[in-house]
């Protein structure tokens, strides 16, 4: 869900990876989402007029409206579990996370 709103471009969120759950196809994994995770009116899979090979997934109301309360709660979480550290280490922590994740993901 994520994906859908931070990439509103179709080509760029097909090609968008996430250290989280990176989808290994572009039309498999999120119409695999759909019927096995997000509920149905979560999301909006269309054929794209541009190429009929592609669908097109696409943010409900209701789905932005989830989005935002999950967004929430990630950002309480992370703010408690990372309470003891300053901003200066929560800084350098996600630095090393991040070249950890780009070097396990090339």
């Amino acid at each position: 869900m994520a994906c859908c709103r931070e990439y509103t471009d179709p080509a760029t969120r097909n090609r968008a990876r996430s250290p989280i759950a990176a989808f290994p196809s572009a039309v498999g994994s999120p119409s695999r989402a759909r019927r096995t995770e997000l509920p149905p009116c979560h999301v909006d899979r269309s054929p794209d007029p541009a190429d009929g090979r592609r669908n097109l997934i696409n943010l409900t109301d209701p789905g932005t409206r989830r989005l935002d309360q999950l967004e929430s709660l990630v950002s309480d979480t992370q703010d408690t579990f990372l309470a003891p550290l300053d901003p200066a280490e929560r800084e350098q922590l996600t630095g090393l996370l991040a070249r950890l994740v780009e070097h396990h993901n090339g």
